[in-house]
């Protein structure tokens, strides 16, 4: 007897965000695509793009172009998705943007219609000063109600949407994918020697990301090791929010006291994936001292690239860093940070093995084709229901 072969799910993944969660759609479809019981159409903001890396790995990735910058853009997107919803007919629509394209998020509800409609939510709360506007409620509130499905990255994010009515059920945990693999190969030029002291904050400099810590972190630290460096890299985040809160002209001060400093190497501009692995490969600490936060892709990178995370106790990244094994956690208070920080100065060579646990274990705990699988489980089970 010959078995039927079972048709393979229509996918119609949806990604309108240019920046990190860019990255993560791309890698993502990328994974589906590979596989043989997956048929992926991919939706993307062209201003991803741009990246040459990106282009690469979605090479083989069958995808459309959807500008999504303006709102007459955003406007015309609900007529573009409409029309590839109608004439492409998926079984599973996957936005892996979320609450992070509000209005995205919006559209799509407005268009999926019959369709299951899955979301993975990277941030189920709005960090300080951001997604107060009413459009970002209205879409917050439309993924609750429409979403058949919904992933994030940790258990409290899970606990974080129950608590907001979401029958847990409709919940599922994956890890966030590695990057570091990504940027790695992204590089132009050999790998970079690593330095010793040197320590690595990175990402949107917003105030959830404990940026006015660092210079009375980076002052203490400095008295104990004149020889340390910190490095800060990333550009300003001008979200609405924030430029009401006055958070600009606050940053604009810490950047200026900062280099002031000789122990400071400030890069606050926007860093394109081609340079992303040098800051991390130079790096052998990257530094989180979050005062909030729902998960981390810098978490993502610096691990399988080998730089010591040291983080926070806060959200789910006490999920993916095991203390003393893969990373460092601590309080969110300055004594605690900053011994934490000591601690791994002071001892290079156990901090070494720690890194290099932790990309053994992102490497293997967070790679796309295992994340692709929990995922596709979860489609499976829907188109049966």
């Amino acid at each position: 007897m010959v078995m039927k072969q079972r048709r393979a799910i229509r996918v119609l993944h949806v990604n309108l965000s240019s920046g990190g969660l860019g990255r993560y759609g791309a890698l993502f479809a990328a994974a589906l695509a590979r596989r043989d019981d997956i048929e992926v159409l991919s939706v993307f903001e062209p201003g991803l793009l741009r990246s040459r890396p990106i282009n690469n790995i979605l090479a083989d990735v069958p995808k459309v172009e959807l500008p999504f910058q303006t709102i007459a853009q955003r406007l015309r997107a609900v007529f573009s998705l409409h029309l590839i919803l109608r004439r492409w007919k998926p079984d599973i629509v996957h936005d892996t943007a979320g609450s992070g394209v509000a209005f995205g998020a919006i559209a799509l509800a407005a268009v999926a219609r019959n369709v299951p409609w899955i979301v993975t939510e990277h941030d189920p709360v709005p960090h300080i000063g951001m997604g107060s506007s009413p459009h970002s409620r209205l879409a917050r509130t439309l993924i609750r109600r429409c979403a058949a499905h919904i992933f994030v990255h940790g258990p409290m994010g899970k606990e974080q949407l129950v608590s907001q009515g979401v029958d847990s059920s409709k919940v599922s945990v994956i890890y966030h994918g590695e990057l570091g693999s990504f940027f790695s190969e992204a590089l132009n030029e050999k790998s970079i020697k690593r330095e010793e002291r040197t320590i690595l904050f990175f990402g949107a400099l917003r105030p959830n990301k404990g940026v006015e810590l660092l210079i009375p972190i980076a002052d203490q630290i400095y008295h104990q090791f004149p020889d340390v460096k910190f490095i800060v890299a990333g550009s300003p985040d001008v979200s609405r929010g924030l430029r009401k809160s006055g958070w600009s002209a606050r940053l604009q001060r810490i950047l200026q006291e900062m280099r002031s400093r000789p122990y400071f190497e400030v890069h606050d501009r926007f860093i394109p994936d081609e340079e992303v692995a040098r800051f991390f490969q130079r790096a052998s600490i990257t530094l989180l001292p979050y005062l909030e936060a729902t998960q981390s892709g810098v978490v993502m990178v610096a691990m399988p690239l080998g730089s010591v995370v040291i983080a926070t106790r806060v959200g789910d990244l006490p999920y993916v860093i095991q203390d003393g094994q893969t990373g460092f956690l601590t309080d969110t208070d300055l004594h605690s940070i900053i011994g934490k920080l000591s601690l791994a100065l002071s001892h290079p060579q156990e901090a070494q093995k720690i890194g290099a646990n932790a990309s053994m274990w992102a490497r293997r705990e967070c790679n796309w084709e295992k994340i692709a699988c929990q995922v596709v489980e979860v489609y499976r089970i829907i188109c049966q229901a």
